[in-house]
């Protein structure tokens, strides 16, 4: 390798070790982890888009949220099937 630099005077040499190889991002098992052939349903907040979707569409058609409420005693659902009908 010696006699490949003294041949060389004059020109620019770059030299990189492992370091700097690393540093620049040449590494291609620097910050590998497993993939996730599936998607994390935890994460994507199904239930709460599927209550905000309803909630929007029964206003849009004029029904009342505490129609499909659970916690809904008799004469709110009552209340809300009548102002459904008119």
């Amino acid at each position: 390798m010696r006699a490949h630099f003294r041949a060389r005077r004059g020109s620019t040499l770059v030299v990189e070790g492992v370091a700097q190889a690393t540093a620049a991002g040449m590494n291609p098992q620097l910050g590998q982890k497993p993939d996730q052939l599936s998607p994390d349903l935890s994460k994507s907040m199904t239930a709460e888009t599927l209550t905000a979707a309803r909630e929007g569409i029964l206003m849009a058609y004029g029904v009342l949220p505490s129609l499909l409420n659970r916690a809904a005693t008799g004469p709110v659902v009552r209340e809300a099937q009548r102002q459904l009908a008119i």
